[in-house]
């Protein structure tokens, strides 16, 4: 084995770690164009905050008089809930701005920010609705792919594509997870969904999972099917051109 094939490999290999990240993050990037991202995490924070089950039990006018009193010379309270022992912070001024009328919507409004922390701890969530930075490394992969195709062309020559058609169908295999991927997804969301919710109540992640798991499967299926093409024709040119000099 020479140089160039050890070489050759190295670069199919991560030609095909780039092919799987392009399909995966160009199917999720489709997911957030139509807003589908974002509205799975509003459901789950809407849940959540009903589940806190503040209405009804609270007299928002008492508990404004109650803040207020707090706020004596401090600039931020923090204001406790059985479901929220660490409390919520509240700043002062804005509990002043908000008024008696607007001292339940600021403390929902608090409720959801935190929600919204719980569910995105690590910071990926908001990364993926925004759809710039995903675009931004999703054509950022897209130029390294053709790169690595073009130094693939240029090692193997003849054989280009049937390497090619090889990294084709070894990046298409994930068609057959995308197949198992809802069961696994939904099995997870059971377990790490907030404040017991459940998927039956997520009828757009439902949606989504749905969505996700038919896209995926059918791109890589594409990519599957492609990639058997160009073996194919990779092995009728090499078998054609064998016959050629074995005439001469």
């Amino acid at each position: 084995m020479g140089i160039g094939f050890i070489l050759r490999v190295i670069v199919s290999i991560i030609l095909v770690i780039g092919m799987m990240s392009f399909v995966l993050l160009y199917t999720i990037s489709g997911e957030i164009e139509q807003g589908a991202v974002e509205e799975v995490v509003d459901d789950v924070v809407d849940i959540g905050s009903d589940r806190i089950n503040l209405e009804g039990e609270i007299d928002y006018s008492l508990l404004y008089d109650s803040l207020l009193s707090e706020c004596q010379n401090k600039e931020k309270i923090y204001f406790n809930t059985q479901e929220l022992p660490e409390g919520i912070e509240i700043d002062c001024n804005e509990i002043r701005f908000a008024g008696r009328d607007g001292i339940e919507d600021l403390i929902k409004e608090k409720i959801e920010e935190i929600l919204f922390g719980e569910i995105d701890e690590t910071g990926i969530v908001q990364e993926i609705v925004e759809k710039e930075k995903v675009d931004r490394i999703l054509w950022t992969i897209g130029a390294i792919n053709l790169i690595l195709i073009i130094i693939i062309i240029l090692l193997a020559r003849i054989g280009a594509l049937v390497n090619l058609g090889i990294v084709g169908m070894i990046s298409g295999l994930p068609f057959v997870i995308a197949g198992i991927f809802k069961n696994l997804v939904e099995n997870l969301l059971i377990v790490t969904l907030p404040f017991g919710i459940s998927l039956s109540e997520l009828p757009a992640l439902k949606g989504l999972i749905y969505d996700l798991t038919k896209d995926l499967f059918v791109s890589y299926l594409i990519l599957f099917v492609l990639g058997a093409a160009l073996f194919g024709l990779g092995i009728g040119i090499k078998t054609g051109l064998g016959k050629k000099k074995e005439a001469k």
